[in-house]
Parts: structure tokens; sequence; C-alpha cells
């Protein structure tokens, strides 16, 4: 059954949405226009999302000649997942001129953006240049920072370098097409970890078997150690795509033998490579002008999966197509991927108006590799006009779905359009939100530890700073209470527990361990190992924090001993999270917010001068990531 997602609205600006998954909240769909638009600047023809900004680019901007190009940033300041009450702040090249096309391209990875500018004359007529930005104050924007101009070492008339660009972690990669008349691909190793990449000696990389109008680096992705090179024109535009797997994983990737994929039912003029996508083991290609199901230029999508990790992605295609294919639709003609989740355009479907163009999700919701048994979500405008062709441009990454509209004609023809979706899945615990967004301050988050899973997102409080930051609050408590709540939030100003199932979803995701922060401020580390290998009480056993398990009559939710489990002698260390009913005695031990090590050390870190944090605090937050 297809899962049909309809944008309505009430305003010019904030679209009503009723997308509906499991692993959403419901945040409205917006549409964002630029504030400055005019006729033919095509706003929304990239998109890059980068921790909490949306940068759009629009290459037809006149700002500094006719198309020189401009890039807009958007930053979510508030993390409410709407970019619509946020100021845009626009920029291009300072030495910028007319035909330029800065914004043609662009790519994000953690505070690095990468801006094609491809039909520059930084270093020859056309030969393109790339700007880097680097957010080195980490406020999301980028248009305060200054450019580092990259150009091809071995320059060319109208090699068009950086039509294409991606990025992931220190590594940067390049697509030049017309390089030669057969295309390039130029991969650029930040080998010193400073984000400079004007240092560095560039790897060209070609097709073993080139030919002229290959179209070899048309676009471009990469994925950790894997760059994925498309080549629309090769074999008389049946086309194809190339694979670079760096195997050793010393950032050289010209030294490694490409595996080339080819569409298992070629047709000249296909355009397989047209599109291209990677993440973890899973590399996507379009072929936007595949005849599938016998309707002419419906499109389609390969998906190619390493399930052996041996960097080998030859084995069996799957193919994905649009849920009711029509000619012309060109379905596969924008790809973006996040995780197991792939995001494919399909920018000339009718639905609606004429060319008013819809989105495709398909996640493997099993994790087992494979996408086509999965019902895809589709994102619809309903109030596109002929012409919008909604999905030219994707960009997914964690919580964020964009969506480039850059022929709407809003303010002028083409001025251009980008359709926000500000949470399409929540992060699965505050540690994924840290990972994503590395400027992400303490507070309250929405999460979803289960990720498909019958928990429903809910809210909470995320420590961002203390011990790197990741931490998810999954109790507040202090000595001397006679009973333990269950808030729809803890907080540290709100004492209590989280619910059982909550909890235990997140102790299954949980990679490092827990963290205890005492009302002074004093912090505590345990390691995860060491609470799964708890003699006595593994950390595993404590499903319920309301209801801590009695070992051997106090409520303990951790406890390691070297004999018996009686919680005696000097050979015991364990987490108290108890009432006081269940406390013993009237000495230092009738504590409800403890921890103790006794005898071989258990804490990682450790704060207090003796072995009973209960002689030098009352109160505890508990964190766990």
């Amino acid at each position: 059954m297809l899962q049909k997602t309809i944008l309505s609205t009430c305003s010019m600006l904030i679209l009503a949405s009723t997308f509906n998954t499991t692993a959403a909240s419901s945040i409205p769909l917006e549409k964002l226009t630029a504030f400055d638009a005019a006729s033919s600047d095509r706003f929304g023809n990239s998109v890059a999302l980068s921790n909490r900004s949306l940068i759009v680019g629009a290459f037809g901007d006149d700002d500094n000649g006719s198309d020189s190009g401009s890039v807009y940033v958007y930053v979510d300041s508030d993390f409410d997942g709407s970019y619509t009450d946020e100021i845009g702040v626009k920029f291009h090249l300072p030495t910028g001129s007319k035909g330029d096309n800065f914004g043609y391209s662009m790519d994000a990875s953690g505070n690095i953006l990468v801006i094609g500018v491809p039909f520059s004359e930084h270093a020859i007529h056309d030969g393109g240049s790339v700007a880097v930005y680097v957010d080195r104050d980490l406020d999301g924007d980028f248009s305060d920072e200054s450019a580092q101009i990259i150009t091809a070492f071995d320059a060319e008339i109208a090699s068009n370098y950086g039509y294409s660009v991606a990025i992931s972690g220190n590594t940067l990669v390049i697509g030049a097409y017309r390089d030669g008349g057969k295309g390039a691909v130029y991969v650029y190793v930040d080998s010193n970890n400073d984000n400079d990449f004007t240092d560095e000696t560039g790897q060209k990389l070609t097709a073993f078997d080139g030919n002229s109008n290959d179209m070899f680096g048309v676009r471009v992705a990469i994925s950790d150690n894997t760059i994925v090179v498309g080549a629309q024109g090769d074999d008389l535009k049946r086309g194809a795509a190339y694979i670079f797997v760096d195997r050793d994983n010393d950032g050289d990737f010209s030294q490694e033998t490409a595996q080339k994929l080819t569409a298992t039912y070629r047709s000249s003029n296909d355009f397989f490579g047209s599109a291209v996508a990677a993440s973890g083991n899973t590399v996507v290609v379009g072929a936007y002008y595949d005849d599938d199901n016998s309707r002419v230029n419906s499109g389609s999508v390969y998906v190619y999966v390493d399930s052996n990790n041996d960097g080998n992605f030859t084995e069996t295609a799957q193919k994905l197509y649009a849920t009711y294919p029509a000619s012309e639709d060109h379905f596969g003609r924008a790809l973006d991927m996040d995780g197991n989740t792939i995001a494919i355009g399909n920018y000339q479907d009718d639905e609606g108006q004429r060319n008013a163009g819809s989105v495709y999700l398909f996640t493997d919701t099993n994790q087992d590799g494979y996408y086509t048994d999965e019902t895809p979500q589709v994102v619809y405008n309903e109030l596109a006009k002929p012409n919008d062709y909604t999905g030219q441009a994707i960009a997914i990454r964690g919580r964020d779905l964009v969506l480039g509209a850059p022929q709407s004609d809003g303010a002028g023809t083409s001025s251009g359009s980008v359709l926000s979706y500000g949470v399409i899945k929540a992060f699965r615990d505050c540690n994924e939100l840290k990972n994503e967004l590395a400027s992400a301050s303490n507070g309250i988050y929405n999460i979803d530890p289960d990720g498909n899973g019958p928990i429903v997102p809910f809210n909470a409080y995320c420590d961002m700073t203390t011990q790197g930051g990741g931490w998810t609050l999954v109790a507040h408590h202090r000595d001397g209470l006679n009973s333990i709540n269950i808030p729809d939030i803890v907080t540290p100003s709100t004492f209590g527990v989280m619910g059982s199932a909550n909890w235990q979803a997140l102790r299954n995701n949980m990679n490092s361990g827990m963290m205890f922060i005492d009302e002074y401020g004093k912090v505590s580390t345990i390691g995860k190992n060491t609470l799964i290998d708890g003699n006595c009480t593994s950390i595993n056993s404590s499903d319920d924090l309301a209801n801590a398990p009695l070992s051997p009559d106090l409520a303990l939710i951790w406890h390691s001993e070297d004999s018996y489990c009686a919680a005696t002698g000097l050979d015991y260390s364990f987490i108290e999270l108890s009432i006081q009913g269940t406390s013993r005695g009237t000495g230092y031990l009738n504590a409800g917010a403890s921890l103790y090590q006794h005898a071989m050390a258990k804490f990682d870190i450790w704060p207090y001068s003796s072995t009973a944090s209960v002689t030098e605090q009352n109160e505890l937050l508990y964190f766990i990531k």
C-alpha cells in the first residue's frame, strides 16, 4: 500500500503536512523562497543540510552579473525544525562574475560546505572551480567564513570542474564531466585534518574504458571509503557508474581498480548514472530516462548492496520505480541517501499539475539490505503549479528532508523555491543527535530509540557538553523520597525516572555507559561492559527504574561484588536508585541517590574522596549514552 503525503497550506509559506511515519514528529512542511527572488534565479537547483543549517543554491542569481549565482543559508537557531522563522543570509564569491553559476552544485559534511562553480574562469575559460567554506565557530552560518578556492591542477578549457561535488569527513570529490571530452573526477584528502584543502595534492580519477562524451563525473557521491561516479553518456547514453573503494584506507583512491556498474536491461538513452548516492555498504544509481514498465522515460533506480562488506558491489541489483509510473516522469533524476533511507526525485510527476513533481522515500525497515519489499512514502505538493519540478534537487540528513523546486514561478518565471520537512525521523538518542549536529546545546529533543519499532518518539533532555556530550537523562533522584514519579520529561529541574519501555530502548542502544552528576556538579562515569557484567545485578536486568531490583535489600540498578552479593564487607560497588522504604539502616546506606565503589575500582571517573558518594552528595542526575 502506498503511503501518500499531500502538502497543503493556509498561508504562503507554512504548509500543513499529513506525512505519516512512526519515526516522525509532527513538524509542518514549509516552503521557502528567496527574500529577493527574481525571475530565472532557480533558487533550489541545489540544496544541502549541515548540522542545523539549510543551504540553498540559486545559480541564476544576477548579483555579480547575469547568472553569476548566489547561495542562501538558513540556520535553525532554536532547533525547532523550522527554517521559515529564520533570517536567511545570502552570499556569493567576492570575485564572482557573469556566467559563473556559483551554487550550481553543493554538498555538506559536518561543518564543511562545498559549492561548485562549474563555469567560472578562475583558472581558464569555463574551467570551473569549487569554493569550500568551513564553519569554524559552529554557528551554522557559512556566509561569514572565507572561501577556499580550488581549481584543477591540470585545468582545461570548458572542463566544468565543479559541475558535481561531494564530501564526507576529510575527503572532497569534484566532478569535471567534460574534461578531455570524456570526463574526470578529482579527489582531495585533508591529510592534516586542518579543514584546509588548498594545500593538498589532488588525485585524478578517470574511467579505465573511457570514451568521448561519456560524461564521467556528471554526478559524484562518497560515503566513508567509497566513491561513486556517474557516467550517463557511456555506450550511447545507456550510462554507467564507477565505484572506487579505498580498501587499505590510506586516502589514495587513484591506485584502486574501479568497478563498473551498468543497468541489468540496458537501452540507449537510459542515462544510467545521471544521479548517484551512497551510504555505508549501499550504492544507488538513477536512470531517469529508463522506459520502465513500457512507460517512455518513466525512470528507475538501481540499488547495489555490498552484503559481504568486502568492497564488492557487483551483486545483483535491486530495481526501484514509482508506484504508478508514467511516461516522462523521470523517476531517479535526483537522489540522496541517509542511513538506510533512499530519497528519489520524480520531478516531472503530474500529480495535481503537469510536471509538479514528487519525491519517494524507501527505508530498509528490516535492515536486511532489501528495499524492493518496502512500501515507499511519497511526498507530493498539491499547491504546485505546472512545471514546478519539485524534487529536482534533494537533501536528506538526520531529521530533515529538503526538496528543490527551482523552476517554480512564485516570484517570476523559474524564480524557484524549496520545500523543507522539519522532521522526517527522530534521532535514536542524544548521542546520535550530537554526532549529527555537533553544535547542538543542552536541552530537550525528540528521540526515537527503536527507530521503526513500536515506541512512539518522545522528548528527552540531552547533555551536549559534559564528557563529550551526547548523554540522555533517564533519572533525576535524591535521598529521602518516599516515591518515584514518571514525568512526561525527566529534566534537571524535575525529579523522576523515564518510563520502562523508553528506558529499555535507550539501554539497548548504549555504546558508552552511564554518567552521573550530583548537585555540586561532580561527574562520575562507568563503562558499558562494566554495567553489563555486574555479577549481582546487571544493568540489563534493571527493566524498570521506578522499581529497581532489590539486591540484596536495596533498590540497585547495577551491583557488582566479589562475594555473596550481600552488599557487606568491602568488596562491593553499586548504583542506587531507591526510596526511603527500601534503604537499610540509618547510617550512610540510608540514601536513595548514591554511588558506591568499594575495593576494586569499577567507575572510570570517581570524583569523591571516599568509597561512598553519599557522604558528599544527596542528589544525582542519571545519564546514559
